[in-house]
């Protein structure tokens, strides 16, 4: 194991003297306010998004719109109801005060996917005021460092007082180790108070069956699938080729790696033939891909398109609408049902009768469904169905890979907490 970066501890640390060093520093942490925090966060927001070696990185804009102020301000009122919960005891009946605790230590597990996703587990764990040690994927170690450097070095006036930076980056420990270093990933659930699980069916089973103090709580992300559905009145409206658009730019967010991509885009039978609504979409591809092009790709990756093309090329009732380089692929045919994810700007066009052959295709496996249903009702009602079978998310066109909360049925950030109260009156 070595560890990566954290302020004051060198990097040949072991296990106890990371958990202690962390549990020291999250003190400071704890003293800071909710405000405080905020406007840290803020601050390392306004510094990512003007840093010129951080333009190439997928999803930087949306993530400095998400540390700012008013997002995380909102964040807090959805997971916690009162912001003040963390700074103190609220009322909550005539006899009753509520408060929000740290967990104490959290151990984060981050997926390799998209660079950017372990700033959204860490900046809410630090407005929870927890310590934390992150396992970090080695392709996200450069973003992670760079970012905990940035925040090392800020230093505001809020109300007349200095609040650092340092504060947080103290509290915060990044680790690399190979997954099947099982000493290693058990020490790391042996210190959680809270675990936090990003990553695909085999790394969720593997961190579950760790043994784990008694008191732990574990929040999991596992692997999910999404798609888009748009009605009859979208299939046929004059602005479609500007949903289409939408529906790209949810494609092309981190070459679909992302959970809440789309792999597959239900379209509902209008005046429109499939294959022009896919020439639509083709040219928004195009429009996309010359703003955004293919930075290489891997061979196993290849492969998978170039065998997915084929498929589709020789089989009568399919088709296909692609480049000759693979910058993006589209799939086209009429089977009801959800395709296995391609990856790599890779997406299934299926024309349906109704949309509500989707419905029963909907599990819990399903994250966001991008939709376009331009009747308000039917809009409703679709949303409810497949939210009952297990969708967490729905959403429009263009906005599936922004991280919202709710997020996978659950209220992160309230996870991260201990709920306490203060009883008074007499019996």
């Amino acid at each position: 194991m070595t560890l990566r970066w954290s302020v004051g501890l060198p990097d040949t640390a072991g296990w106890a003297e990371i958990a202690g060093h962390v549990e020291a520093a999250r003190e400071r942490l704890w003293a800071l306010s909710t405000a405080d925090i905020v406007a840290v966060l803020d601050a390392l927001g306004q510094r990512l998004r003007t840093d010129p070696r951080l333009h190439a990185v997928d999803g930087l804009a949306y993530l400095c719109l998400w540390l700012r102020r008013t997002s995380l301000e909102e964040l807090l009122a959805l997971n916690l109801g009162d912001p003040g919960m963390l700074d103190g005891f609220r009322p909550v009946s005539r006899t009753q005060r509520v408060a929000a605790q740290p967990r104490g230590i959290a151990s984060h597990w981050l997926a390799g996917n998209v660079a950017t996703l372990g700033l959204f587990s860490l900046a809410q764990s630090w407005l929870a005021r927890n310590g934390n040690v992150a396992k970090v994927p080695e392709g996200s170690l450069p973003f992670l460092v760079h970012t905990l450097d940035i925040l090392n070095g800020i230093t505001l006036s809020v109300d007349g007082r200095a609040v650092h930076g340092r504060d947080l980056a103290a509290a915060t420990a990044l680790v690399s180790f190979p997954s099947s270093d099982d000493a290693a990933n058990r020490a790391m659930s042996l210190l959680a108070d809270v675990k936090v699980v990003w990553g695909g069916k085999q790394a969720v089973e593997a961190i579950l069956a760790l043994p784990q103090k008694e008191t732990c709580e574990t929040v999991v992300f596992g692997p999910k699938y999404s798609l888009s559905v748009y009605d009859r009145a979208a299939a046929t409206a004059k602005d479609l080729p500007d949903i289409l658009r939408r529906t790209v730019a949810d494609v092309l967010a981190f070459d679909q790696m992302g959970c809440s991509a789309p792999h597959t885009l239900f379209m509902e039978r209008g005046t429109r033939p499939v294959r022009a609504v896919g020439e639509m979409l083709a040219d928004a591809f195009r429009q996309a891909a010359a703003r955004r092009p293919r930075v290489g790709i891997a061979p196993a990756a290849a492969i998978d398109i170039i065998a997915a093309r084929a498929r589709y090329a020789l089989a009568p009732d399919k088709d296909i609408l692609a480049p000759v380089e693979n910058d993006w692929t589209i799939l086209i045919d009429g089977a009801v049902r959800l395709e296995e994810p391609v990856f790599h700007r890779t997406l299934f066009l299926k024309e349906v009768e109704s949309i509500e052959q989707v419905v029963p295709l909907v599990t819990r496996k399903v994250q966001t469904i991008g939709i376009d249903i331009r009747d308000g009702e039917r809009r409703d009602r679709f949303c409810r169905a497949v939210t009952y079978r297990g969708a967490a998310r729905c959403v429009a066109p263009g906005l599936m890979n922004n991280f919202d909360a709710p997020w996978d049925g659950l209220y992160f950030l309230d996870r991260l907490v201990r709920w306490v109260s203060i009883k008074e009156g007499r019996p």
